[in-house]
């Protein structure tokens, strides 16, 4: 997968490129270094045709970046914040998710990998079905101890003699603790 990364702040271009590079994927940053979202807005619509299966921006404005983008007519922008808007981008056949800067680097990673993943939750549960159908799968095949199987516990000697009581407070104590 190529996405093509633009952003207003180049540590978290790179972080989120790193990211993108971890899960085998194609990050290519871009080489514009502006603040004015309209610039990068431009350099989007310009990659728009590129075989890029998404764009991401990470801009300090945002939501006016978005409103620009949607005016072009080449572009289908959303801002993300979180895997499930993402996810649901992707569903919208969005090109281009435009991230706010003042997120954080670990829902930035969120959102791409919302993105990546499709429906997060729904494959949470398809996983945990698989694992409670692997589950049960397991405990039939397993043999199963029957009551008869199992050891009997060993019973206490009545053998010894219980010990004698002794009077006052230091005969209870040492009778309390079993001391002779």
């Amino acid at each position: 997968m190529k996405i093509y990364l633009i952003s207003d702040n180049k540590d978290k271009e790179i972080a989120l490129a790193n990211a993108i590079a971890k899960a085998n994927h194609s990050p290519i940053m871009s080489e514009l270094s502006t603040d004015d979202y309209k610039e990068m807005v431009d350099e989007a619509i310009d990659n728009a045709k590129s075989g890029y299966d998404l764009m991401v921006m990470v801009s300090s404005d945002s939501v006016d970046a978005c409103i620009e983008a949607n005016k072009s007519g080449k572009l289908r922008a959303l801002v993300c914040s979180t895997a499930e808007d993402a996810a649901r981008a992707r569903k919208a056949g969005v090109n281009l998710i435009i991230i706010d800067n003042s997120t954080t680097k670990t829902d930035s990673y969120n959102v791409i990998r919302g993105w990546m993943g499709g429906t997060a939750p729904a494959q949470k549960k398809e996983y945990v079905e698989k694992q409670q159908s692997s589950l049960s799968k397991i405990t039939k095949i397993m043999p199963q101890k029957k009551e008869a199987e199992k050891e009997p516990e060993p019973e206490e000697e009545e053998d010894m003699p219980p010990p004698k009581k002794e009077t006052g407070i230091i005969g209870k104590i040492k009778y309390t603790f079993g001391v002779e």
